[in-house]
């Protein structure tokens, strides 16, 4: 097993917001990501870090606005099979007619 510690750099866009993340091993190249493939893994606040273990296939980290039961992916990123830990780093871009999106920065 190896962790996965995303941290959310404090910012004024989309402050009050919670990111939730996910996870997927179901996804297929240029499919549309909706929630039934993807497994819940927690919220991150503004400003503070979400700590996870995977196994040492590949996955790929979704972070997504899930409010009133209605997902929106903003971002993803995949992290390739391997045995090392990894650390991403996300903010939320001030975007209002995107819905100010969480991005990953790696």
């Amino acid at each position: 097993m190896r962790k996965v510690t995303i941290n959310r750099i404090r910012a004024i866009a989309g402050c009050a917001g919670k990111v939730s993340i996910y996870t997927s091993n179901k996804l297929v190249e240029g499919e549309k990501i909706t929630k039934d493939k993807c497994e819940f893994i927690g919220k991150i606040k503004n400003g503070s870090s979400l700590e996870f273990e995977i196994n040492e296939e590949g996955i790929v980290v979704i972070a997504a606005y899930d409010n009133m039961n209605v997902f929106m992916p903003t971002d993803y990123i995949l992290i390739p099979q391997g045995n090392d830990n990894v650390e991403l780093t996300g903010k939320v871009k001030l975007n209002p007619s995107k819905g100010n999106p969480f991005i990953f920065l790696n």
